[in-house]
């Protein structure tokens, strides 16, 4: 799906964010913790990825260097304008062709 993505809009697509709808987030008492936990797991993440890659090919039977390889230059674990603009396309695209009801932009905590 990337790929085809690539090529057809000439942005990056975006597989997975960490996301909440508006209502559960207005007033959470708990949200600027929740935040600062979710960065410190994506670093913690990021810092551990030659251990990940070992782990993972014992149980996946792939070679290590094949997993590393893709962690470190198939993951993008950041979102960028240039992520951001292909999340917004796809998300224009969508509605476009009806399969959402209304566009609503994106918004950030």
């Amino acid at each position: 799906m990337r790929p085809q993505w690539k090529r057809w809009t000439g942005l990056p697509f975006v597989f997975a964010v960490w996301a909440a709808r508006e209502d559960l987030c207005a007033g959470a008492p708990g949200l600027p913790g929740l935040v600062d936990d979710l960065i410190a797991a994506k670093r913690e993440g990021v810092d551990q990825i030659e251990r990940i890659a070992t782990q993972y090919a014992t149980e996946l039977e792939l070679p290590r260097s094949e997993l590393l390889d893709y962690l470190l230059h198939n993951v993008n674990y950041d979102l960028d304008e240039e992520n951001l603009l292909g999340m917004a396309t796809y998300f224009d695209l969508a509605h476009e062709c009806g399969l959402t009801a209304q566009l609503r932009s994106m918004q950030f905590i």
